[in-house]
């Protein structure tokens, strides 16, 4: 939504820039930051929990108003944040697959303060975490057809 307001857009990208603007940095996030510091006209991408350990050293980019934050990632409000999607292989050990999956979703460790949020991830929102669970306690498998449809879980 945000490129649709830049005259100059023609539809989706699909490609990065390749005339110097962009510079690949790899999983090196402090580099992006040492960058960052150097040329404050530059635009860094990593994850929320660098941006919260350095924001003595940058500034978050505020997207259609919007600041990241744990609540904006959560209810996926900020549109530059992304998501961490785990993918299981039911077929060969099913029974197995779904108790690792039903751990992995626990309240324990999943939920907020839980276990993934000590380590820097932003848990889900408590509709998203029980829906998921519930997807998981069905044992719900994931197709083409609901990838499609954006019924991801």
């Amino acid at each position: 939504d945000v490129s649709k307001k830049i005259p100059e857009y023609k539809g989706e990208y699909k490609t990065i820039r390749q005339d110097g603007a962009y510079i690949p940095s790899g999983e090196n996030d402090n580099l992006i930051v040492s960058k960052l510091t150097i040329d404050k006209d530059a635009f860094g991408i990593f994850g929320y929990s660098f941006l919260v350990s350095n924001s003595d050293k940058i500034n978050a980019a505020n997207i259609d108003g919007v600041t990241p934050s744990e609540e904006s990632i959560a209810d996926e409000k900020y549109e530059l944040a992304r998501s961490l999607f785990i993918y299981i292989n039911a077929k060969k050990n099913p029974k197995e697959a779904f108790e690792f999956a039903k751990i992995y979703m626990s309240d324990d460790l999943a939920k907020s303060g839980g276990e993934l949020e000590k380590i820097g991830l932003i848990p889900l929102n408590n509709d998203k975490l029980k829906a998921s669970q519930k997807h998981i306690e069905d044992r719900k498998i994931l197709n083409d057809e609901l990838v499609k449809a954006g019924k991801v879980f």
